[in-house]
């Protein structure tokens, strides 16, 4: 379990969390923490500080909790992701600027960004920034190539319920020519109206999230634990 504390100054990155059992909370107002291992039964409750974030990691591996801990980073002001992000959900958003992957090129840089889903529409807002990776040039091109390949995202389906959210929640930062554009990633219900936008949007068109997108996209630390659907299918296994 990760619990942070209430300044949102700093953002502490989980790389890595690879826990038995892992969940990203909102924080507990005026509760103090102490830094340490407790053992609870067979596991261990592992505590520690980064910045003004409180890290708690409960796990079965005491070794493997402190690895996870020992991977938290804070953010520096000029971090390249923000602590939060529409595409987090639980309703999907769309981005602000269209921008037509299929047109882009030069890539100069892309920085892919990956937020904790909001499980209710209250936790929209929060921090919830969970992995952050800077591709080069050439990695980037080829992400924004694999994303702007995908299908068109034209099939019928469900509308998703009002509370609904999405497996996955990635945002990705393209720098062309000095501007800095948007895409998100999160794959959920329909393509439009009534719930998660869906797919990859570039903010022009949503497309299907594909097996060899989403291997471009989980770039290190960006992982996948579980997932349904369009997700479970092209990202795992």
């Amino acid at each position: 379990m990760v619990d942070r504390r209430q300044d949102e100054g700093d953002v502490a990155l989980l790389r890595h969390l690879i826990g038995r059992k892992a969940q990203a909370l909102a924080p507990d107002p005026a509760t103090d923490y102490t830094e340490g291992a407790v053992r609870d039964g067979d596991w261990w409750v592992v505590t520690r500080f980064a910045g003004s974030a409180v890290l708690v990691v409960t796990t079965k591996d005491r070794s493997r909790a402190e690895r996870i801990l020992d991977s938290a980073q804070v953010a520096p002001k000029d971090a390249p992701c923000a602590p939060r992000s529409p595409v987090a959900g639980p309703l999907g958003a769309r981005p602000d600027d269209g921008l037509d992957l299929g047109a882009v090129a030069p890539v100069d840089g892309v920085v892919v960004c990956q937020y904790e889903p909001a499980p209710h529409p209250a936790d929209a807002g929060r921090p919830s920034l969970r992995a952050a990776a800077r591709l080069s040039p050439k990695a980037g091109q080829a992400l924004v190539d694999q994303l702007a390949a995908a299908p068109v995202n034209d099939r019928g389906c469900n509308r998703a319920p009002v509370d609904s959210r999405p497996d996955l929640a990635v945002l990705v930062r393209i720098a062309v020519e000095g501007t800095v554009r948007e895409a998100y990633v999160n794959p959920a219900g329909c393509p439009a109206g009534g719930g998660m936008t869906g797919g990859i949007d570039d903010g022009t068109t949503v497309r299907v999230l594909t097996r060899p997108a989403c291997s471009r996209l989980l770039t290190p630390p960006l992982a996948v634990w579980s997932a349904v659907g369009d997700v479970r299918r092209s990202c795992q296994g």
